[in-house]
């Protein structure tokens, strides 16, 4: 599956970082973000997930209201 989280907005720069957790990660690990918001982190994740062919748990947490950059407005 090919990535697209470059499409999605939010932030991200950590994909070496997530790739090696992928890899890292036994067949039924879960992985668990904390802060995925509008969800540019989670996609990626998800695709290297998907990629890696194991079966693996992945979950989300946010509170999604942004942050202060959101809140002041």
């Amino acid at each position: 599956m090919n990535h697209y989280y470059e499409e999605v907005t939010g932030w991200f720069d950590w994909e070496d970082l997530y790739r090696q957790v992928v890899a890292d990660a036994p067949a039924g690990a879960t992985l668990v973000e904390v802060g995925c918001w509008e969800g540019r982190s989670m996609s990626f994740l998800l695709v290297e997930a998907v990629n890696s062919g194991k079966a693996l748990k992945i979950f989300g947490v946010d509170h999604f209201r942004g942050g202060e950059e959101q809140w002041m407005k």
